[in-house]
């Protein structure tokens, strides 16, 4: 008898701007796209550093509470390296990842804009 499956929510990170609004998803600046995961029962993240089809790296830089949900992907201080924004569901606040790689080389909260503004 085989375990019950284990449900997690992936952001894919594509270079196809027409079908994903990020632009930049490229963690580590090799030109290529990478893949972020998420366990959506512990908020455990995992990051595929990829070439290609091939799994070149992973890791789990860390965890965020189940109520942040990943709102975009691009390179915020022109590393060449794209980072990750958070928004937490209940009280809107910001939170963003700046990466190197799959490491998280900063963390900051810049605010909680009201629930008018969206992220686009």
């Amino acid at each position: 008898m085989s375990a019950p499956a284990e449900e997690v929510a992936i952001a894919l990170l594509t270079q196809n701007t027409n079908t994903n609004p990020h632009k930049n998803q490229d963690l580590n600046g090799d030109g290529k796209a990478d893949l972020i995961w998420r366990n959506a029962t512990s908020g455990a993240v995992a990051i595929w550093l990829m070439n290609g089809l091939t799994i070149t790296s992973t890791s789990f830089p860390d965890s965020a509470p189940t109520a942040w949900d990943i709102q975009a992907v691009g390179d915020l201080n022109g590393d060449g390296k794209s980072d990750v924004i958070w928004r937490n569901n209940s009280n809107r606040a910001v939170a963003v990842w700046l990466m190197n790689g799959a490491t998280i080389t900063f963390t900051t909260f810049p605010g909680a804009p009201s629930t008018d503004w969206k992220i686009q």
